[in-house]
């Protein structure tokens, strides 16, 4: 991992990155939605599943902002055929995407008036090295572009905050 961690800039500086994206949006009813990502992988390398066990690369993973206020997930993310195979390195069978990888999510929708919805990935593609990435997915629910709303703090709280100040013991 020490390698791969001091190739990843140096191979990310010369090439883009090894996968790409492309989300879609299905309306199957008016509250029902199906949520789709498509990965293409480059040639030799591996993306990998959400459910390649412990011990090997890293597994994908998804984060959907806010579920549970204003829409629910239905079901688990469900993702395209896998193939597995046993890793030399890191000796276990791993579970991985070649090519093209599908996920997709099933959606209720419980307020109408929902501007959207943000989905995370966090994932890792590996070919001799192994190069961790995030993206993020914005799905307009209204047709317009959906940008989430950040919150800030309150005066008050970064008041708070300024007046906080920690006790490191052991600290000359």
């Amino acid at each position: 991992m020490l390698i791969s961690a001091f190739l990843q800039p140096l191979w990310g500086q010369a090439n883009p990155h090894p996968v790409s994206w492309k989300q879609q949006l299905i309306r199957n009813s008016d509250s029902t939605l199906t949520l789709v990502l498509e990965a293409t992988i480059e040639a030799g390398w591996h993306l990998y599943s959400q459910h390649t066990p412990e011990g090997g690369a890293l597994p994908t993973e998804f984060s959907f902002a806010g579920a549970g206020e204003g829409y629910e997930l239905w079901g688990t993310v469900k993702e395209s055929e896998t193939q597995t195979a046993y890793s030399d390195i890191f000796e276990v069978d791993e579970t991985f995407f070649k090519d093209t990888a599908r996920f997709t999510q099933e959606i209720l929708i419980t307020d109408p008036e929902l501007p959207g919805i943000q989905v995370d990935v966090f994932y890792q593609a590996c070919k001799e090295v192994c190069i961790g990435a995030e993206k993020t997915f914005l799905f307009s629910l209204t047709g317009t572009p959906f940008t989430p709303q950040t919150l800030a703090l309150d005066e008050a709280s970064q008041t708070r905050a300024a007046q906080l100040t920690v006790d490191f013991k052991n600290r000359h």
